[in-house]
Order: C-alpha cells, then sequence, then structure tokens
C-alpha cells in the first residue's frame, strides 16, 4: 500500500512536467507569419515562396511592414512558454513529505530544468503546429529567442544563487556587503566574471563556446539591472544604427567597465577589474568579426541573406 500511494505521488508531482510540455507546446502552435498573414492580408503565407509559415518566407512575399509583428509574436510565444515553465518549476517538488523547503540551488536546477523542457516543446510547436495541419516555419527565430532566453537565465542564476550561498557559508556577513559599491562587491564581480568564461571557455565544448553576450547579460542584469539595461539599449542603437550584431556586442562589451566605473565609482578595485576583464573578453571572443569589419566581410543583419562562412575563418 505505501508503495502504491508514494508511486502514485511521484506520478502526480512531475505531471507538472507534462503541464509543461503541453503548455510550451500549444504556445508554440501560435505562428507569427500565419496569424500575420491572415490578419492583414486575408491569405496564407504557406502558399507562397517556399512554403514555410516563417518570417524569411514571409518578409520575402509581404515586405518588411509587417515583418516587425511576425518577430514579435514569435518572440513572446518563446517568452510565454519559458516564463509558465519557471513559474512551475519553482513551485516543483518531488519529495512526499519533505521536512524542510528546497535550498536556492536546488529550486533554481528545477526551474532551469523545466525551462530547457518547455524551449524544446516550444521549438516543436512551432515546427509541427496542430492548429495548422502540423505545417509550421523552420523554427529560426523561436529557436534563437530561447537560446539568448537561456543563455541569458544561465548567467542569471549564477549570480541570484552565488549572493545567498557566499553569506551563508559562515563568515558572518550579512547579504548587503556583496551589493554593488560595498566593501565586499568584489565576490560577485569574481562570479560574473566566472560564468561569462564558463561560457565562452566551456570544458564541455573543448573550451570553444559562445561568445559571452546573453550571458553577460544575464549576470549583468541579476547583479545590478539599471546597468545590464542601459548595455542591452547600447546594443539595440548600435545595430539599429550599423546594422551589425557584432557592432553592438562590441559596444557593450567596452561600454560594461565605462559604466561600472561612472556609476559606482567608489566600487572596489576587484570590482572594476572583474568587470573590464568580462569586457576584454568579450571583445576577444568577437575577434574575427572585428577581423571581418576591417576588410569589410562582416555579414549584415539581414532576413533574406544567408551566413555561409563562420566567424572562425
Amino acid at each position: 500500500m505505501y508503495l502504491l500511494v508514494t508511486g502514485f505521488y511521484a506520478f502526480l508531482s512531475h505531471l507538472d512536467y507534462l503541464y509543461a510540455a503541453v503548455a510550451a507546446y500549444l504556445c508554440g502552435c501560435f505562428n507569427g507569419a500565419l496569424f500575420t498573414s491572415r490578419l492583414f492580408f486575408h491569405d496564407d503565407v504557406r502558399t507562397h515562396g517556399s512554403g514555410n509559415a516563417g518570417l524569411t518566407n514571409f518578409y520575402r512575399t509581404y515586405g518588411a511592414r509587417y515583418a516587425l509583428l511576425v518577430i514579435a509574436c514569435d518572440m513572446l510565444k518563446a517568452v510565454a512558454a519559458v516564463s509558465l515553465a519557471a513559474w512551475l518549476g519553482a513551485r516543483f517538488d518531488p519529495r512526499m513529505l519533505p521536512d524542510l523547503p528546497l535550498t536556492a540551488a536546488e529550486q533554481a536546477e528545477y526551474v532551469l530544468h523545466f525551462k530547457y523542457w518547455a524551449g524544446f516543446f516550444c521549438v516543436v510547436g512551432h515546427m509541427f503546429p496542430c492548429t495548422a495541419k502540423f505545417r509550421g516555419g523552420k523554427g529560426i527565430l523561436c529557436s534563437a529567442t530561447l537560446t539568448l532566453l537561456l543563455d541569458c537565465l544561465k548567467g542569471a542564476i549564477c549570480v541570484l544563487i552565488a549572493r545567498p550561498l557566499i553569506a551563508d557559508l559562515g563568515y558572518g556577513f550579512p547579504v548587503s556587503i556583496m551589493a554593488p559599491g560595498a566593501a565586499g562587491d568584489w565576490m560577485l564581480g569574481v562570479i560574473c566574471l566566472a560564468a561569462v568564461w564558463g561560457h565562452i571557455f566551456s570544458p564541455y565544448l573543448n573550451f570553444h563556446g559562445g561568445k559571452g553576450i546573453a550571458v553577460g547579460l544575464g549576470v549583468i542584469l541579476a547583479w545590478y539591472w539599471p546597468i545590464g539595461l542601459s548595455l542591452l539599449g547600447m546594443f539595440i542603437v548600435a545595430v539599429a544604427i550599423t546594422k551589425f550584431v557584432s557592432v553592438g556586442s562590441l559596444a557593450a562589451a567596452i561600454g560594461l567597465p565605462i559604466a561600472v566605473c561612472a556609476v559606482f565609482p567608489y566600487g572596489s578595485l576587484g570590482l572594476k577589474f572583474c568587470m573590464a576583464m568580462i569586457g576584454i573578453t568579450v571583445v576577444w571572443a568577437h575577434r574575427a568579426n572585428i577581423k571581418k569589419l576591417m576588410t569589410g566581410k562582416e555579414s549584415k543583419l539581414s532576413f533574406t541573406k544567408r551566413v555561409t562562412e563562420p566567424d572562425d575563418k
């Protein structure tokens, strides 16, 4: 009887994974290109061009006027799927009779699992929507949004978990001592730097990871969100003006240590050093893009042009 009860409870507790999968799939089924083409053009984008219900085919068929709406729809559905998964993960506890609540690290791990789980089903829903006879897009924009969200989340979780963990190690100082501008602010600076280095020099990928933009944004938003938002705005403006994503990334990377020194002039030298190293490392990770910019070979942001040459060449 005990095994039956515990087994039934385990089944019910893990139904949250099923709820997250179904909700994420249904979010993915909402296709921005198909919705916009039917709403404004009384047409089906799949009857034109490549036959895909994606951003590129929509742009080539109807032009750029409503393309931003397609982008917003596909990005917002990814955000909705991941946000719902985060809510389910935050309340998930597989234990039958817990004596103590889950630690912050354990809860954050479940949240991350749920978000990756939901991200997968959101892309599946975008590519094979039950609302459109299982003919959707190719999942590029949706996948890119999820990748950015998850990388940004990864960086933020590192800082959010590290803050209480460092304070709980038993050294007797409060969390406030790690606040920006306080005496121990360098400790979170080290965590931010470690998270970015772990992403760029990932041991799981033979120390050849990403370029640190999304995860860097995540750690800065979790560390001090006003600077994070200002750097995001700097990135958007630079990309809008130049049409080069790499220029926006470089502008944000260079602006980080400058912003930290300007906002916290009395911050510790360790904090400023860590933030400067984050900026220098991200610039170094874009060295191939810098070379292409100097030779005029860097690809501009475009919905129609495909990039066939990797940055490292």
